[in-house]
This record gives C-alpha cells, structure tokens and sequence, in this order.
C-alpha cells in the first residue's frame, strides 16, 4: 500500500539538525556533496516495516561507493521513543546499518516538509530534492528512482543481476521468472531480516550445495529441517523443484545467506521470509 508520490519545485534538502545521530557521526552538508541522498521517514513503533528496512541495507552496501547516501530519519510516534537507549537497542535489534538521525522534535520532519511515516524523500547529486514516494511494498520503485538520480548524475552503478532482492554472482539469465545458473558455477548472496528462511530451488541434476549464514555454516540451533549438517559445514542437497526450509529462528534477526552453486541449470525459483516478532 502507497501513498501518492509528491513533487518538488526548486527546494534545496535542507541541513539535518538531528537530536543525535546512530551509526555515524554528525552528518552536514558537506557530508552529501555530489550525493544521491535517499532520505526515509520512520518509527519503529508506527508502520514498521523489517523488509523495508532490508532492502535499504541492500541498496546503501551496493550503492555507497557509487554515489549514493541512504539516511533514516526516526521520528518519534510515543514518548518511549524519544528514550535514545530504546532507539538504539531497536537499531540494533533489526539491524539497521545505515546512519539514522533521531529527530526527536521533529525539526527534520518539519525542513523536509515530511507527511507521513514510510515516507521516502529523493535528493539528487545537486542538492535539490526531486520528489517522494510513501508506502511499503514499493522496493522495486524506490531502487528505479535511486539509479534515475545516479545514472542522471553520470555516476557508474551497477547492482548487479536480482532476483526479489538476492544478488547474484556468476552467469546467470532470467527463465519463467527465476534465476537460472548458466555458467558452471555461481553465488547467491541473500540479506534478510526474519525469524525463518524458506528457498524454491531445483537442478537438472541432483546436487549439494554448501550454504553459510553470516559468514559461517549453520548449526543445529537454526538449521531448517532440510539443511544437511556435515563434518562442519551446511548443505541443500536441490533436485526436483521444491520448498526448503533452510532457517528457524525463536526471534526476528537480520541475516545473509550465501550459496554456492556448481551445476549448470540450477534455479533459484524464490524465497519465503518469515519476519516473526
């Protein structure tokens, strides 16, 4: 569900004088010079979104050394959330990884003109505020608008090939709206924020592939019923088309998963995210 999207004529984005800053020091100006800047209105206690939250660490990794600077602004929506420890607690709770100004008087919220939560505000590499989008479920828009503003700037991006928000590494190609490996070997690198994981996949033929949850193998406290646990590392063994459950969790985490893949003809058809609490 989204909001209509609002328009801009010649407003400059205005300086953030934020009550304090999280995962990063005071940011000025200077500090978005010759930036893309996508400014996103939150509260972590009004139409939260852990999925939105996601996708924003996706796009500010891939897109940070290519011209883009992603900031969330949270704007308090009950007296507990003007408590500083409570917002860093949820910050690290959902693993939010991009700087987050705290803008307990709403003074940023009033410079941007800002409406509502879930509001998106698009800065281009001039200063000059483009236009808005509000809403959750609107991914795909958000990251159009994010490289409009950075090929127009003349900047080099490149997000590389997705499928719903995994990146993929190797030579892939797009077959029946999924990913299908077309080289012989190949990676998958999933960032997600939930309490499960489940992945459509299959291969021509049947195979093993080793799989990692930030950076290390599974264990037995949150493999999925179909991770295979051996010597040390953690498997899919992928055949036929089917779900597998590849993560639980008791409590909504953020997580990457990374795949590698050796058969041709592997597909990786979707996945299915449970955020939980």
């Amino acid at each position: 569900m989204c909001c209509p999207a609002r328009s801009f004529e010649k407003e400059r984005m205005p300086e953030m004088e934020a009550t304090a800053w999280i995962n990063s020091k005071p940011l000025g100006a200077s500090a978005f010079e010759g930036k893309v800047v996508l400014v996103y209105f939150f509260s972590f206690d009004d139409k939260f979104s852990t999925t939105t939250i996601s996708h924003l660490n996706f796009l500010s990794a891939k897109l940070k050394d290519q011209g883009l600077k992603v900031i969330g602004v949270h704007a308090p929506s009950l007296e507990r959330e003007k408590d500083l420890d409570y917002v860093r607690a949820k910050v690290k709770q959902f693993g939010v990884s991009f700087p987050v100004a705290v803008d307990n008087l709403h003074t940023i919220w009033k410079a941007f003109r800002n409406q509502f939560f879930e509001e998106f505000q698009f800065v281009d590499a001039k200063g000059w505020i483009r236009h808005t989008r509000t809403g959750r479920g609107i991914e795909e828009e958000v990251e159009l608008a994010v490289v409009h503003l950075l090929n127009e700037a003349g900047l080099e991006v490149d997000l590389g090939p997705e499928i719903d928000g995994a990146c993929l590494e190797g030579e892939w190609c797009m077959v029946e709206d999924c990913a299908e490996l077309e080289g012989a070997s190949g990676k998958i690198e999933l960032r997600y924020i939930g309490s499960s994981l489940d992945l459509v996949l299959s291969s021509p033929k049947r195979t093993k592939v080793e799989l990692k949850v930030d950076g290390r193998p599974l264990d037995k406290s949150m493999a999925g019923q179909d991770v295979l646990l051996e010597q040390g590392k953690s498997y899919l063994v992928v055949g036929e088309e089917r779900k597998l459950q590849v993560v639980r969790e008791e409590r909504s985490v953020m997580r990457e998963l990374e795949m590698r893949v050796k058969a041709k003809g592997f597909r990786l058809i979707g996945f299915i995210v449970n955020e939980g609490e």
